[in-house]
């Protein structure tokens, strides 16, 4: 048992010197692959953490844009709020693999604020979005950031969501299955049928807008597989969530129909400062043959 236990290691060790490896290109400026923190979690809030900037842009609320870039660069401060002083390292989750920060960058500004130990509390992450790709093919969602303390112990990760521009498939448009037609969608959210338009006027304001509804395929009374909102020159994935109600009111076969959409307020700008004036809601049928007509809505604001 004893060897078995020894051999065990050592090839997990290699297992991980291998992917290090393979992988130590995709990390820039001071950053370094890292293994799971196999350390006690301390219960600890947010406060004490900040992302000053996500590809040299303000996050908006927890969520962080990487969609026009191939590199990931992230700069931002940390301290140890227990005793208000410098952590010992600061490490982000990506799915399976963990890297490293460069911590310990000079922060005056946070120390006369906070009136922290010491000023050396900043840090920055740059590594390559290929990262985010799992080998089973799943794409990471987001970013856990582990920071380490001095008395060594973690503490309490604090997740990010990543806003990431996908790509529709290449399938025909199938409008005899057309969703909207068919009565197999509703937006929940911000909708005024009278108008044909959403309405942002309150909330163009907010740093996140949820947009949220159902859809389905009413020919086949089956859920969608995909769904995407399209404004501009962005694209957000969906996410798919559960709807009972909506299931037992028409008889579809999968009670996971509903959908949300996390959209970041300042997207709803142009470059040039216009407001978007319409979006574009893209369904995929459950069995990827082919994607429903778009739901086009105009924007008031």
């Amino acid at each position: 048992m004893k060897h078995t236990i020894i051999f065990g290691s050592i090839l997990t060790s290699l297992c991980f010197l291998s992917s290090c490896n393979e992988n130590s290109s995709l990390v820039y400026d001071g950053c370094k692959l890292s293994s799971k923190p196999e350390l006690p979690v301390a219960e600890a809030t947010e406060q004490g953490f900040f992302i000053d900037a996500i590809n040299n842009q303000l996050p908006s609320c927890k969520i962080l844009d990487i969609s026009h870039s191939d590199t990931v660069s992230i700069e931002g401060w940390t301290i140890d709020t227990e005793g208000n002083t410098e952590l010992n390292k600061i490490i982000v989750q990506i799915g399976s693999k963990y890297v490293e920060g460069n911590y310990g960058i000079e922060r005056s500004d946070v120390q006369t604020a906070l009136g922290s130990q010491s000023n050396k509390v900043g840090f920055s992450f740059r590594f390559s979005k290929s990262l985010l790709q799992e080998e089973n093919g799943y794409v990471v969602d987001h970013f856990d950031f582990i920071r380490i303390t001095n008395g060594g112990k973690q503490l309490t990760p604090i997740t990010y969501k990543l806003l990431k521009e996908p790509t529709i498939p290449e399938l025909p448009f199938q409008e005899k299955n057309y969703a909207v037609a068919a009565g197999g969608f509703f937006l929940d959210s911000y909708f005024n049928p009278a108008l044909n338009s959403i309405v942002l006027t309150d909330v163009i304001n907010n740093p996140i807008i949820t947009i949220s509804g159902w859809a389905f395929d009413s020919d086949k009374l089956d859920r969608l597989s995909n769904i995407y909102l399209k404004f501009g020159d962005h694209t957000i994935e969906g996410t798919i969530t559960e709807r009972p109600d909506v299931q037992n009111a028409f008889n579809v076969k999968d009670s996971m129909i509903g959908f949300l959409f996390e959209v970041p307020s300042y997207l709803m700008k142009t470059p040039t400062g216009e407001m978007i004036k319409q979006i574009e809601i893209i369904g995929i049928n459950y069995t990827n043959e082919y994607k429903f007509t778009p739901a086009t809505y105009n924007v008031i604001y």
